[in-house]
């Protein structure tokens, strides 16, 4: 059952994106959903975000609805309600009448809402090899935040004082810091070398907005997690091919997951236009593809997170 639900889900997602591909390709003007969506998909609750498919199914959802990136479930709302000492101390388990009388902050889902799903992986040991694998997956329903009443949303605001040749200068230092080898072309565009394992990415001088370059750059970082002493995906060269057209997914996905960890802004390539056409095919073809591709983004996002972290540590004389 719960892969029934999940495979509608992935479905009506699906679909969504093949629609607006198709109308991209009609206009030849066209801005993917994940560049206009908010990857944070926090639960405040648990304090932790969603990861993986669960990350970019919700976040579609919140953007189809114009709703926040905040989600839990119908208790984990209920149990961000604020209640009087004088409640509390007269009532184990507050009521709604006790709350009503004591002036109790309540939070709860607004009536008639309708819950959206989450998935969580049921692991279990490989009889022959003893190593944990993913069985399945088990449903869970969740609430946006824009359905609750009695909850504030927080308002973040993203001062930036350094200049934009240091921006790019940050991204340079975070694609290093990840364990990349990065090069800088006066010519060149920006792409990843699977035979060389290198980056190289236009100058600075040759960029108009900081933004543009870090998309990019995380973008080009996403490939290069892919080479086979890494987390070794298919990284095939041949333009058109349904393998090609899923890696600039995947790398696509992993730079709006990082850009909306790092609290920048994710931009599209105009030259990412020329692969509306492989995307449409291969989505057309597999509506799961696009559960894949998010948990292969987060899994090459946990890669690069893991990496620059080490290398901080390292830097500070800690050694793990």
């Amino acid at each position: 059952m719960t892969k029934e639900k999940l495979d509608t889900l992935n479905a009506a997602i699906t679909q969504r994106m093949v629609d607006s591909i198709k109308a991209g390709i009609d206009t030849g003007n066209w801005t993917p959903p994940w560049v206009r969506a908010d990857f944070a998909c926090f639960n405040p609750a648990s304090g932790k975000t969603y990861s993986g498919g669960n990350r970019f199914m919700l976040s579609m959802i919140a953007l189809m609805n114009d709703w926040s990136s905040e989600w839990a479930t119908y208790n984990q709302w209920q149990g961000l309600s604020r209640h009087t000492a004088q409640c509390v101390n007269l009532h184990d388990k507050p009521n709604p009448t006790a709350c009503k009388e004591f002036g109790c902050d309540l939070v709860h889902v607004e009536k008639g809402s309708k819950s959206s799903l989450a998935f969580r992986p049921f692991i279990a040991k490989d009889e022959e090899t003893g190593v944990d694998k993913i069985r399945g997956f088990r449903a869970y329903n969740v609430f946006n935040a824009s359905q609750v009443s009695g909850y504030s949303l927080p308002t973040v605001t993203v001062t930036r004082t350094d200049s934009e040749y240091e921006q790019m200068l940050e991204a340079d230092a975070y694609l290093q810091s990840a364990g990349a080898t990065l090069r800088h072309s006066a010519h060149a565009g920006a792409a990843y070398s699977p035979g060389g394992d290198y980056i190289i990415m236009p100058d600075h001088d040759r960029w108009t907005e900081p933004d543009r370059y870090w998309s990019t750059a995380t973008h080009e970082l996403v490939h290069w997690t892919g080479h086979g002493k890494r987390l070794n995906r298919t990284m095939s060269t041949d333009f058109g091919s349904d393998e090609y057209a899923f890696e600039e997914l995947v790398a696509e996905l992993g730079a709006a997951f990082q850009m909306s960890s790092l609290n920048r802004t994710a931009t599209f390539r105009d030259d990412h236009l020329s692969y509306l056409g492989h995307w449409l095919r291969i989505l057309t073809a597999d509506s799961s593809l696009l559960w894949k591709a998010a948990t292969n983004a987060e899994r090459a996002v946990k890669f690069i997170g893991n990496q620059v972290a080490d290398h901080h540590l390292t830097e500070q004389g800690i050694h793990v």
